[in-house]
């Protein structure tokens, strides 16, 4: 397109306005005499615009467009010149700059946390016992507070600023827990050099430090709480009913029993054999079932698949455990203390020991295995005795 030859002149705001359009197929450029290498360009359809044009150190005229008049004011304009102008002589220009901020942000977006928590959750939880536990710290008190932050962006002191937080949100053991959490998602990023995570922010920050000394829990259910969460577990049916009263009836584990397959049990001998490699300490488990825990696993529905506990017919196991846990407190009294599943575990282990279990089966039951030379030389199994008293905390529990 052909052009009109330029003028100079002081720009005013009055000689702006009225500027008349550029001859058809032509524009006109009306250099300002108060600021060098700045002009309005004007088209043939009269559309105003601010420019600069200027060659930088070893390159080519460039002209920049500032912005459209009146949209952008001619004090705006002149400011911008100026700013531009500065970039020229560092020689740099507005084209390179604005592809820097553009690789920048690509690369912010490809760091950024949201996406980590997806690909850890993908790549990392599947293997993990406690998967839901720690998805669910993460979506809600890491993500929560740092969706849309890229990982290089976050500090120890946005760690420390978090397990504060939750701390006096949901108490020292949920900020210990989130503080875990923060640790071993940065940590499998750094491992695997993704994200642009080069630095763990959760390292050295210490738990006992932040929070204090953690204190064990002792929660035990009474027996009125213990006879609330069997009755509301009935009023949610199959598989979580039928999962809760074998975590009361045996003891063991939410995800020793939840991931029970048919393979694991022995119904003519009334016994679940647990492998070794879903058992926490790495060892095979045989628990014996009492008639009450015998004839929950008799009246299960037998599906296409091999899991006793299953919402897809018996093809994946029973999980969920937080909803689950979320369905039962709502049907408690509201005054009910706070419990967790593995509180149902030490209660029933001390009712072995009010019942007058003795010492050693009581804790074989739960597969705590002995220690010293009394685990080291003996080797008996007690599978009746631990029947026995499986079958005394039934009766009692009818």
């Amino acid at each position: 397109m052909a052009k009109a030859p330029p003028r100079k002149l002081k720009l005013t705001d009055a000689f702006i306005r009225s500027l008349p359009p550029a001859p058809p197929g032509k524009r006109t450029m009306n250099w300002d005499t108060e600021q060098s290498n700045f002009a309005v360009r004007v088209t043939d359809r009269g559309g105003k615009s601010f420019v600069v044009m200027k060659r930088p150190e070893g390159g080519k005229m460039t002209l920049t467009v500032l912005g459209q008049y009146p949209t952008m004011t001619l004090r705006e304009a002149r400011q911008e010149a100026q700013r531009v102008l500065r970039m020229f002589a560092r020689g740099d220009t507005p084209k390179r700059a604005l592809a820097r901020e553009i690789a920048a942000e690509r690369a912010r977006k490809q760091h950024l946390f949201d996406n980590l928590v997806e690909d850890f959750v993908k790549a990392y939880l599947p293997q993990l016992r406690s998967a839901e536990r720690l998805e669910a710290n993460l979506r809600k008190k890491l993500l929560g507070r740092w969706t849309g932050r890229a990982c290089p962006a976050i500090t120890q002191r946005d760690v420390r600023r978090m397990v504060e937080q939750v701390a006096e949100e949901d108490g020292p053991s949920a900020a210990r827990a989130a503080l875990s959490a923060a640790s071993g998602i940065f940590g499998w990023a750094l491992i695997h050099e993704t994200h642009g995570v080069e630095a763990n922010p959760a390292q050295g920050l210490r738990p006992s430090k932040l929070l204090g000394r953690e204190q064990a829990r002792d929660r035990i259910l009474s027996d009125p709480e213990l006879a609330g969460v069997w009755r509301a577990s009935e009023r949610l049916g199959y598989p979580i009913e039928q999962w809760i009263k074998l975590l009361i009836l045996t003891g063991q584990r939410r995800t020793e029993v939840a991931g029970l397959s048919w393979g694991e049990v022995d119904r003519e001998g009334a016994l679940l054999n647990i492998p070794a490699s879903r058992m926490k300490g790495n060892l095979p488990h045989v628990v014996p079932l009492s008639s009450s825990a015998k004839t929950i696993i008799d009246e299960l529905p037998r599906q296409a698949g091999d899991y006793l506990f299953s919402v897809d017919n018996g093809f994946s196991p029973l999980n969920g455990f937080l909803r689950s846990k979320e369905k039962l407190d709502r049907l408690l009294p509201d005054d009910t203390e706070h419990w967790t599943y593995h509180d149902i575990r030490r209660t029933v282990r001390s009712n072995l020991g009010k019942l007058g279990v003795n010492l050693v089966v009581a804790e074989l039951v739960l597969s705590h295995r002995q220690r010293g030379i009394v685990g080291r030389y003996d080797r008996h199994e007690y599978l009746d005795e631990k029947r026995d008293a499986l079958e005394r905390w039934g009766k009692r529990l009818s």
